[in-house]
């Protein structure tokens, strides 16, 4: 544990200052609870890919999508626990949390609570928003790669195919799909983060590396199992890719319209 003399100054008259970044109302109480969070954020993505995998999906697509989802989460989990034990940095609400006594003769926490003083300690980085942000991304990654940053949306219309209009209606379309493949999701991430702010539990600088820690482990397990979005074949789990070529058939094709 970093030593509790951290958290305060005595100046030259015996005066105790306190850090006022650490000085703000403990609640106990979450905009966000850990319940809801492994709703929101784990049980929800794991329905819809499961769901839509089965259905929609080439072979091995659900299975595929459900290992990006636990590989993340588990690596994000795991990195963020362990930074939060070797950093211990302080939460904005540590002197409620500790019950801190600013008393010149006794500056020391006063809880007797152990989980809660030792749950003070851990600011950096934001665990809710490392969580949030890699489910949110996955689903992000798992539906951009449905609707294909490279693939063409062309009009049942083969004469209005090669039309400017046409080409431009076409290009609006796949905009507006891309954006509403993932905005929803990145949006209730951002809300999950920037609730921790607000109630307390984090400075800005721990959401912002919870919110890049999950983004990275969700990039870095996506790819173990699906091409890159920017690829023709996304979309396509790769297990099924290497499955046809061995059996010598056509790669499949996934298209969410």
């Amino acid at each position: 544990m970093n030593p509790i003399e951290e958290t305060y100054q005595i100046t030259a008259n015996g005066d105790v200052i306190l850090d006022p970044s650490l000085n703000h109302e403990y609640t106990g109480e979450e905009t966000v609870t850990d319940t809801a969070l492994i709703i929101i954020v784990g049980v929800l993505p794991f329905f819809i890919i499961t769901a839509i995998g089965f259905v929609l999906g080439p072979m091995f697509d659900a299975h595929s999508g459900i290992c990006v989802l636990i590989t993340a989460m588990g690596g994000t989990r795991f990195f963020t626990e362990y930074l939060k034990l070797w950093v211990g940095r302080f939460r904005p609400n540590f002197y409620s949390m500790c019950e801190f006594n600013p008393d010149p003769d006794s500056l020391q926490c006063t809880t007797e609570d152990e989980v809660l003083m030792l749950d003070a300690r851990h600011s950096f980085p934001s665990g809710h928003s490392s969580m949030a942000f890699c489910g949110m991304t996955v689903l992000s990654l798992w539906f951009l790669g449905k609707v294909g940053v490279r693939r063409k949306f062309l009009f049942r219309n083969e004469e209005m195919q090669h039309n400017d209009l046409g080409n431009f209606q076409n290009a609006t379309y796949y905009k507006v799909t891309a954006l509403l493949s993932c905005l929803p999701f990145m949006c209730i991430a951002t809300y999950i983060a920037a609730s921790r702010v607000r109630d307390f539990y984090h400075h800005a600088d721990d959401v912002i590396a919870g919110a890049l820690l999950g983004i990275s482990c969700s990039f870095f397990s996506y790819h173990i199992w699906y091409p890159s979005i920017f690829s023709s074949l996304s979309g396509i789990p790769i297990h099924t890719l290497l499955q046809d070529i061995a059996e010598g058939r056509n790669a499949p094709s996934f298209s969410m319209t």
